[in-house]
């Protein structure tokens, strides 16, 4: 069955084939670089917010150790 389906494809099909596929994974890793990148960008806001607040508040290692048990 399976060499009569092969038989009777496009002689362009494989082809067509791997370039979906590359277009697949080439979407796959820009939207993983992308996820990272605002990743990034959200873990450094939140750093510098939590640096202020323990310079211009006086937030302890402890406040600072609650709000990551919290945040689990």
């Amino acid at each position: 069955m399976t060499g009569e389906i092969e038989n009777t494809v496009p002689s362009d099909y494989y082809e067509t084939l791997d370039e979906i596929k590359r277009n697949i994974h080439n979407a796959q890793i820009k939207a993983g670089l992308s996820i990272t990148k605002r990743l990034i960008i959200l873990y450094w806001k939140i750093g510098k917010e939590l640096q202020r607040k323990q310079e211009s508040l006086s937030w302890g290692s402890n406040t600072i150790r609650k709000l990551a048990a919290d945040l689990q």
